[in-house]
């Protein structure tokens, strides 16, 4: 099984997706517009290159963005443009990143009578432009005082207010008003709004966070179930020279299958088109009927340790990290990495450590194996089903000090379902 779950992987990783080539078009620098299919990186950053394809059927091919006027890929908020500087580009500290005459591309948020640019290099910088005027530095909101320390600038709220003239728009309007995406956007569409200028917003089409709650249900296979336990015992009045000592060992149990049901949440995070999640799964299991014993040889004394396991109970709290790889639109394969701690809801189960006589006292001791469990797994999801298998690669629970369930390597088929 396992080694079907690691060909599994392997598998996944390998696959190319086509869905990652959406329609779009760039505009070359002979000024003519090539209306292709590009793939969708989802960058964070401007793209220093893209790749595309003419049509679905042709080969993949490789443009370098500084070479293009215009790139723009089509129900997303990817849309370059390439801007002349009308003046001199500085950052925060006043020092020039770019000079007057420089070509650079600018991300388009929002068009209309009031249009809105992003520039993104170590921090991000705002332009806009108003009807048929030139385009405008947004001042980024902070500056050097005279002693040279960086203090907040009001510049940018005053220029817009100065600039962006509607009767909706009072000072308050402006004075919590952030040097952000969002508020900006939302500032240039109200305005559009007001003097009944058309917008296009393509802010709006970012890659958003996505929450989701799932209902979850599998089966866990427990191929080797183990106790491990620590144990004293005193030779010292017994006159052999030994004194006190400490050792382990361990009784291995039949295999098992159980039952686990519960719920997850999923974070699809706002980067790589949702590719990214982090998640926590809290499920209910339980291990039940379970006993075994063991012979203990110790300079010729033999004692026997027992345990009779009749259910342990638990509630086991995932936390991880999944990667979707699109197959379709409605069609993804994932693979994930997660680490658990494993709360105990109930326990029955009893164990004895023989004492061979009064001369030779025995305990139990504490075990320091910690209730944890580490898996990774891989699985399809389809619309709002999904169905997948985890491979354990620690699983540890432990009931009180003295008592730990060993159950490394096993498997978990699961299914959940999407309600929200």
């Amino acid at each position: 099984m396992k080694s079907i779950l690691l060909l599994f992987l392997f598998a996944t990783t390998s696959i190319y997706s086509q869905i990652n080539f959406q329609k779009g078009y760039f505009i070359n620098k002979e000024n003519q517009k090539v209306n292709c299919l590009i793939e969708n990186k989802d960058w964070i950053k401007t793209p220093e290159i893209f790749r595309y394809k003419l049509t679905d059927n042709d080969k993949v091919l490789t443009a370098v963005l500084k070479d293009q006027q215009e790139l723009r890929i089509f129900n997303t908020d990817l849309f370059y443009v390439k801007v002349k500087l009308n003046q001199d580009l500085k950052d925060k500290n006043g020092d020039i990143i770019k000079v007057k005459g420089d070509f650079v591309f600018f991300k388009v948020l929002l068009k209309g009578e009031g249009s809105l640019f992003e520039y993104g290099n170590d921090d991000t910088y705002f332009f806009y432009k108003l009807k048929n005027d030139e385009l405008k530095f947004l001042p980024i909101p902070v500056k050097k005082s005279k002693t040279k320390d960086i203090i907040e600038s009001k510049k940018f709220r005053s220029e817009l207010f100065k600039n962006l003239k509607c009767d909706n728009f009072s000072v308050n309007t402006f004075r919590e008003l952030n040097y952000m995406r969002y508020d900006l956007t939302k500032l240039f569409m109200d305005y559009n709004s007001c003097i009944d200028s058309d917008s296009e917003d393509y802010y709006s089409k970012r890659t958003r966070t996505i929450f989701s709650l799932k209902l979850t249900a599998g089966l866990n296979f427990h191929p080797s179930l183990s106790n491990n336990y620590n144990y004293s015992y005193d030779f010292s009045h017994s006159g052999g020279g030994v004194g006190f000592v400490l050792d382990d060992g361990s009784v291995d149990f039949d295999s098992q299958t159980n039952f686990a049901f519960g719920g997850e949440l999923e974070v699809l995070l706002p980067i790589n088109k949702n590719k990214w999640s982090v998640f926590i799964s809290p499920n209910y299991q339980s291990i039940s009927d379970l006993s075994g014993s063991k012979t203990i040889n110790q300079y010729g004394v033999s004692y026997d340790y027992k345990i009779d396991i009749s259910s342990i109970s638990i509630i086991e709290l995932p936390f991880g990290i999944r990667y979707y790889m699109n197959l379709r639109e409605s069609l993804q394969i994932f693979t994930h990495l997660a680490v658990a701690t494993n709360i105990i809801v109930s326990s029955e189960y009893s164990q004895e450590l023989e004492e061979p006589g009064p001369t030779f006292p025995t305990e139990l001791e504490d075990d320091n194996n910690k209730n944890y469990n580490i898996f990774f797994g891989a699985g399809v999801n389809f619309n709002k089903f999904t169905v997948g298998l985890n491979y354990y690669i620690v699983k540890n629970v432990r009931g009180d000090k003295t008592l730990n369930i060993n159950s490394n390597g096993a498997i978990s088929i699961y299914s959940s379902f999407v309600i929200f």
